[in-house]
């Protein structure tokens, strides 16, 4: 019978495949628009991981209704905990 993986090795699989596709997919949306370091960006459900994935740091917003992870540097993004129905910011 074959094993059920555990909730921690789904983790470890997918951390190991994010560091490994992630930042080509990064660059590749970084070259489409120009991204600079003067770029700001509003990451709506968004993480920390891709933000954190290339030397190029633009000024990002993360919204999502989790709290911000206890262990995230706050130079890598701007956490608010909010929901993406109803942002918190002027149209």
């Amino acid at each position: 019978m074959m094993e059920v993986p555990t909730a921690t090795t789904v983790r470890k699989l997918k951390l190991v495949f994010a560091h490994t596709f992630r930042p080509k997919r990064m660059r590749a949306f970084f070259d489409r628009f120009g991204v600079t370091e003067q770029t700001r960006i509003i990451d709506i459900g968004g993480t920390a991981l891709n933000w954190s994935l290339l030397p190029i740091k633009p000024r990002v917003t993360v919204v999502n209704v989790l709290p911000k992870p206890d262990e995230l540097p706050d130079y890598i993004v701007e956490w608010i905990q909010g929901d993406g129905r109803a942002l918190p910011f002027e149209d």
